[in-house]
């Protein structure tokens, strides 16, 4: 392999890094509220009773959170462990590329993994998704390389690789699944070997088990099936948003609709030539294997979901994003060199669009830590600040981690809601933070709030602070 190829690596490398950097420190939303509820200010042992009583995953990330939160800020040192399994998710899909399909393809598929918004979303995101998705890639190179020069220590390390799959996240399971199907059928010469790595995944994961059972007792599939149900229009688009897409956000927005349309285009023109120009015979087992793979947990999710749970999310697809993205480079690559810059330009374009959009306010998670200075530059200690969320059921506020306690604070709906309200009416003034999406887009008509009207705005990107203050008249 040349020495421009590694160049190139190392520079989709960097590159992977510097975005992911450069979006470190935005305000934790969502599901991340969890973890940084779980490990901020927990000790180790706390942090397993919490995860055994309120999640609904394995502990491995919340472990490696742990202790990179002891570090500094948790509200951003949370996410150094996605942060570091996203960036080593690009060199590491080039090298089961290269072990696979060859350095071309590779290649490509890297930079797929580099410069998607999913998996940059993913890559601070304070979850275990991209951990998931570099030790799905890490456990099939080291099945890869235990099968072609068999070794104690190379079944070992894919046991050991494989064992953390499954820590960390349930959908795991299906690449887990795949791997070893894939494996028995083509390998039976190491039905042995590979039996007794998994039988050592089995009794390393035992351990777990009645944790796994008290999860379910209040499994989250229950929740997912209500606000994300299962149709061939939410299939539809979850799966393309899992290359250009954002999670946040409808494909309308990021990359765009012309953009999505171009990414079709290309990607079904460049697997329409590979598949006329046939497989090449000393790649058809690799590439049976990456299919298998990019189909794990697409095909693993629907099927469970079309009981009365549902595990159907675009982020729970992220195990088959490298395999993918792989695909996608090998079909590229085999369209021939004129044919193939071409595609392959128009599928990094796309991707190039959804990546700068991810810097764009509008397109990030809702700026809460530059809400709360707004409030810190503007506000006397003890005045009332008020969140607004959509979501009303969860008490998990993104506010309050960045909010000076020196402030009356409540999340409209919940607790200290009523005495907030009373304290904006003693001082004549409240801060009032709301996301301008959806139905929160228009005026808002508060009770607690008769006699005040809003006197000053701030905003940035889909977060408002409204300051409300007492209206003249009797």
């Amino acid at each position: 392999m040349s020495r421009g190829t590694w160049a190139a690596v190392a520079g989709l490398t960097a590159l992977a890094f510097a975005i992911r950097l450069a979006q470190l420190d935005q305000s934790l939303f969502g599901d991340e509220l969890f973890l940084y509820r779980i490990v901020a200010h927990s000790g180790l042992g706390r942090v397993f009773r919490l995860v055994h009583d309120t999640e609904s995953t394995p502990p491995l990330h919340f472990v490696l959170a742990w202790a990179t939160a002891k570090v500094g800020d948790p509200t951003v040192w949370i996410r150094i462990p996605s942060l570091v399994a996203g960036t080593a998710m690009v060199p590491a899909t080039f090298a089961l590329g290269l072990r696979t399909v060859g350095d071309r393809a590779a290649l490509l598929g890297a930079a797929v993994v580099a410069i998607a918004p999913f998996s940059i979303f993913y890559g601070v995101e304070g979850r275990a998704y991209a951990t998931l998705g570099l030790l799905a890639v890490l456990s099939t190179l080291a099945l890869v390389r235990a099968l072609d020069r068999p070794s104690r220590s190379r079944w070992a390390l894919f046991a050991l690789l494989t064992l953390a799959v499954v820590y960390t996240h349930y959908v795991g399971v299906f690449v887990v699944v795949a791997q070893g199907a894939w494996a028995a059928w083509l390998h039976r010469d190491r039905l042995r070997e590979l039996g007794l790595a998994y039988l050592a995944v089995v009794i390393g994961y035992a351990p777990w088990i009645p944790s796994f059972l008290v999860q379910r007792q209040d499994s989250a599939a229950v929740r997912i099936a209500h606000a994300y149900p299962l149709t061939a229009e939410s299939v539809g688009r979850g799966l393309l948003k899992v290359m250009p897409g954002d999670p946040l956000f409808p494909l309308a927005g990021v990359p765009g609709r012309a953009a999505t349309a171009i990414f079709l285009v290309a990607g079904g023109a460049a697997v329409a030539v590979a598949l006329s120009r046939g497989r090449a015979r000393a790649q058809s087992n690799a590439v049976e294997l990456l299919a298998v793979l990019a189909l794990a947990t697409p095909v693993g999710s629907i099927a469970y979901s079309l009981g009365s749970e549902s595990i159907f999310l675009p982020r729970n697809l992220i195990p088959s994003l490298p395999a993918a993205a792989l695909l996608l480079g090998t079909a590229t690559s085999r369209a021939g060199r004129s044919l193939g810059v071409a595609l392959a330009a128009g599928l990094l374009g796309v991707l190039i669009v959804g990546a700068v959009k991810t810097f764009d306010p509008d397109y990030g998670r809702p700026p809460y830590r530059d809400a709360a200075a707004y409030i810190e530059s503007h506000a006397r200690p003890g005045d009332a600040v008020l969140e607004i969320s959509i979501d009303v059921v969860t008490p998990l506020s993104p506010l309050r981690p960045v909010l000076p306690r020196r402030f009356e604070f409540a999340r409209f709906g919940h607790r200290g809601t009523a005495a907030t309200f009373a304290r904006a009416r003693a001082r004549g003034h409240i801060f009032v933070v709301v996301p301008r999406v959806g139905a929160l887009t228009g005026p808002l008509r508060l009770a607690g709030l008769r006699g005040l009207r809003v006197a000053e705005s701030w905003r940035r990107g889909t977060l408002s602070v409204l300051v409300y203050r007492r209206t003249a008249g009797p």
